[in-house]
């Protein structure tokens, strides 16, 4: 479509707009229109999905996620759970800074926050996983994607941590077992 590329530009300095000032129900009701087209909700063609992609690196820029994820983490402020949905909806960008962040901090309570959030950023969560643990992080880290691939509840995730048993640390092997038997039970060998 000719200007199709303008009005994706256009839709994509309007979200930043709306993210920068703090206009969180206008961006959440934008990036989730966005997000159904992406996730194939709102039927389009994959030319169209792929600029959409696009959008979704744009907005979700390191300022950005900053901002966000302040606020989520925040509970005193108002806005703290549509900073928290915001975040799940920017995709793999804002999945790798939260990853991030959850490996750099040191406060305990902003730790569980953002394990309680990660995993519910979707389907772009396994590669991620899978692209950091092929780094060979710190014990703690692995333990800690270990623990919400178990929260996902998917069984298909298990081939991410099923090298993780032979980890040197203890305690990823130990959650390791315990996500085996959250994802499959006495039926998971």
């Amino acid at each position: 479509l000719s200007g199709f590329a303008i009005i994706c530009r256009q839709i994509q300095k309007i979200g930043m707009k709306l993210l920068v000032n703090h206009y969180w129900v206008e961006a959440e009701n934008l990036l989730t229109l966005l997000n159904k087209i992406q996730n194939g909700i709102l039927k389009k063609s994959n030319t169209i999905k792929g600029i959409v992609a696009k959008i979704y690196e744009n907005i979700a820029a390191k300022n950005v996620l900053e901002i966000l994820t302040g606020i989520y983490l925040d509970t005193s402020q108002k806005d703290h759970k549509i900073a928290g949905r915001i975040l799940k909806n920017l995709g793999r960008r804002s999945i790798i800074f939260l990853l991030n962040r959850l490996m750099h901090s040191e406060d305990k309570i902003e730790r569980f926050r953002l394990m309680g959030l990660i995993p519910q950023t979707g389907a772009a969560i396994s590669p991620v996983f899978e692209e950091c643990l092929r780094k060979n992080p710190p014990w703690y880290v692995v333990r800690n994607i270990v623990s919400m691939i178990s929260e996902l509840g998917d069984t298909s995730l298990f081939s991410l941590v099923e090298d993780c048993l032979r980890h040197p640390d203890i305690r990823v092997q130990q959650e390791v077992i315990v996500c085996i038997e959250k994802l499959g039970g006495v039926e998971m060998k």
